[in-house]
């Protein structure tokens, strides 16, 4: 794969060959309907995340414990199709390294690459749980608005399920009620993570599934109802203890939109919190 250096995300005392979770950064911005400005996310984020303290005050937990290293932005493609097929064979490559892939978009459709990569060495069970404001169901080609519905055909809908929701067209209603495909505008329950329990899992994270107020730099922004952040992070912690994380994403920054950097900061708390979920510490 063909990455850009770029500043790191946070600061890390592993490099990529003792890490356990690599980020990649994947500024993909091809199929926006709204806001322009998705490609400066991964900048965004990794920006905001040096002004965080490395060691955290509530739970005594250090970022600098955390076996994950940032590799930089993947170089893409003029050509969408190009594009996909790049994030697939990166993605790839670092799960055959027995790394865990953390993606750092960019719009949403670098999820469906991703899990396309994923699945293969998971070719039995792996779930995907997406936290977004709008169902992602849309008829069409591969897109932002589409990306969803490509997964649950990859993934068979059993597999799929989406939370923090509160918008979707009629076609798209129809295509998850036809499916069984379980979606919620709240955060998952105890019966699902008892049904995640030991299975590989995929967790992918749209900034717009929040309260607006907490979120407004999105490029899809929904106003009213959304998760509240302190909820969203204690759901993902809960599904670290029960399923096994092997990949995840972090999409729809857009800070052109973001007012005094807050959604950004707020991006860079979420995926340090991934980050602890899937790599763990040397405590």
């Amino acid at each position: 794969m063909r990455l850009r250096a770029c500043r790191p995300f946070s600061e890390s005392t592993f490099g990529p060959p003792e890490a356990r979770v690599l980020i990649l950064g994947v500024p993909l911005e091809a199929t926006t309907t709204f806001r322009a400005g998705t490609r400066e996310g991964p900048t965004a984020i990794r920006e905001a995340s040096w002004h965080l303290e490395d060691y955290e005050l509530l739970d005594g937990r250090d970022i600098l414990e955390v076996p994950f290293s940032d590799l930089g932005d993947l170089e893409l493609s003029a050509s969408l199709q190009d594009s996909l097929a790049l994030i697939e064979e990166a993605t790839g490559e670092l799960a055959r390294q027995g790394k865990a892939p953390l993606l750092l978009g960019g719009e949403h459709l670098i999820t469906w690459p991703a899990v396309k990569a994923l699945q293969e060495g998971h070719p039995q069970g792996l779930h995907l749980v997406a936290f977004d404001a709008h169902l992602d169901m849309a008829p069409g080609p591969p897109g932002h608005a589409s990306v969803l519905r490509f997964v649950a055909e990859l993934l068979g809908p059993e597999r799929v399920f989406l939370f923090g929701v509160r918008s979707g067209s009629r076609p798209e209603a129809a295509y998850v009620a036809e499916r069984g495909i379980l979606h919620s505008p709240t955060l998952p329950g105890r019966e699902l993570l008892e049904r995640l329990q030991g299975q590989p899992l995929y967790i992918s994270l749209d900034m717009d599934c929040l309260r607006p107020w907490e979120a407004p730099g999105v490029s899809n922004p929904e106003p009213a109802g959304g998760l509240d952040a302190q909820g969203l992070l204690e759901s993902l912690r809960a599904l670290a203890q029960r399923a096994h994380i092997v990949g995840a994403d972090l999409v729809e920054l857009c800070p052109p939109y973001d007012p005094g950097g807050i959604t950004a900061l707020l991006g860079a708390r979420l995926l340090r919190e991934l980050l602890h979920c899937m790599g763990g510490s040397r405590r």
